[in-house]
């Protein structure tokens, strides 16, 4: 993704930073180039884009940082991979666009500074880029599972999983990079005794024909083709069982009475989740099929075409790599505007004080009659237990008063009988 501008063996220093792309086949089809508007349009496109995205992509990194991690997000299993691609975006963003604007603004190229500087910038810009690919396949992936099997994924992604997935994928593509530690760097020639360096270029010429033609189609397959065919296909499953579930859910409860108002809170919730995952799989296709196209076509391109040809060259260069970066500068936009939930969050931190003030009157507002209430339902049902606990007392007394009535009414009526049992005994005994 960024081979081309990385070295340039047949050039000097000076002429390297210069043309950055556009390698150098003599001093004066350089000098003609350069005069051509299209090559003076890409260093405009450097100089004004560039600075632009580096500060919105930064800016809107670090709030989806911030955003994914909060209370109401952070739950989710999908923050942990879209927190992991916002970073490896930002990382992108600040070695491989910045260096570029750097490059074309200040005539002044970072790698160029040091041996190790030469080979962890380029290693890291390498990784970076393909890391923040594979997060957003993982991010389809485990969104097409959930849709078509909700309940087994409830219980397969947990976020320690997907922290492990997200080790397991940085381990990966770190030691696919490797190469690049090991086959980019100075070196020192001596003509005649005379000492000369050639800062950042291939160590040798079999590692830069092996470069340049195998391991551009290794990262076209890695960066683009693999994660592309996934995401075609992880987005086809989602919205093919997002289809045949409404048509199933209309069908089970068109005719009941609840049915039209479960339905639009039910669609635009499904449309959220879709049009998010659709929206960024989409930005991710059209940023970076060109690039990889530029990457492996450019030595051809190069060798077969004339000034005018090498002038296009150097203004599709910008071009391209500005449509692949954007893909790291506004995922953000695309949560913002696709997802309700991080939309939320993202307007109340960054009205949050206003918010705060106006939450807070509000919650003391609320609270004071709601505060009243509950004290006025306690006292209710406090005192309709009293009364209810005197009623059954009153109810017992009363019987136990009957009972002992009865009792003296038994008894006196049992000593008559005696009574007059002891009578008639007596008569007999006169008669």
């Amino acid at each position: 993704m960024d081979t081309i501008s990385m070295v340039n063996t047949t050039c000097s220093d000076n002429q390297n930073e210069a043309n950055g792309s556009v390698g150098c086949k003599s001093d004066s089809l350089y000098e003609d180039y350069t005069t051509y508007d299209e090559h003076i349009a890409g260093i405009y496109l450097w100089k004004i884009v560039a600075p632009i995205m580096i500060i919105f992509g930064n800016f809107g990194n670090i709030l989806c940082v911030i955003v994914l991690n909060g209370k109401s997000i952070r739950q989710y299993t999908i923050s942990v991979f879209l927190t992991a691609m916002a970073i490896s975006d930002t990382v992108a963003l600040n070695t491989g666009l910045l260096r570029n604007w750097i490059l074309y603004t200040f005539d002044k190229d970072i790698r160029l500074s040091s041996d190790i500087l030469c080979r962890f910038h380029t290693w890291l810009l390498y990784f970076a880029l393909s890391f923040s690919a594979w997060m957003l396949v993982a991010v389809t992936i485990v969104r097409a599972g959930l849709v078509c099997f909700p309940n087994k994924m409830k219980f397969l992604c947990t976020k320690q999983k997907a922290l492990a997935t997200i080790i397991i994928i940085a381990v990966v593509l770190s030691c696919s990079k490797l190469p690049i530690l090991f086959g980019v760097g100075d070196i020192i020639e001596y003509d005649n005794g005379t000492m000369a360096i050639q800062h950042c270029v291939y160590l040798s010429k079999k590692y830069k024909l092996i470069f340049n033609n195998i391991g551009s189609w290794l990262d076209l397959v890695s960066f683009c083709v693999i994660p592309s065919v996934l995401l075609i296909v992880g987005n086809t499953i989602i919205i093919y069982t997002v289809i045949k579930s409404r048509q199933k859910v209309g069908a089970t409860q068109q005719s009941t009475n609840d049915y039209r108002q479960r339905k639009p809170g039910s669609k635009s919730k499904i449309s959220s989740m879709t049009t998010m995952l659709v929206g960024l799989n989409a930005v991710f296709l059209v940023s970076s099929i060109p690039i990889s196209v530029y990457v492996i076509g450019y030595n051809q391109w190069y060798e077969e075409g004339d000034t005018r040809d090498l002038a296009v060259l150097g203004l599709m260069w910008p071009i391209t790599n500005i449509l692949m970066y954007s893909n790291n500068t506004f995922n953000f936009v695309l949560y913002i505007l696709s997802g309700k939930l991080i939309r939320k969050e993202a307007l109340k931190l960054l009205c949050c004080s206003k918010t705060n003030i106006n939450a807070d009157t509000e919650l003391v507002a609320n609270r004071q009659p709601e505060a009243n209430g509950i004290h006025i339902a306690r006292h209710n049902r406090i005192l309709t237990n009293n009364m209810a606990l005197q009623s059954v007392t009153r109810m017992s007394d009363i019987k136990i008063r009957n009972m002992r009535n009865l009792i003296q009414i038994g008894e006196i009526v049992r000593q008559q009988r005696i009574q007059m049992i002891d009578e008639m005994s007596q008569q007999k005994t006169d008669d």
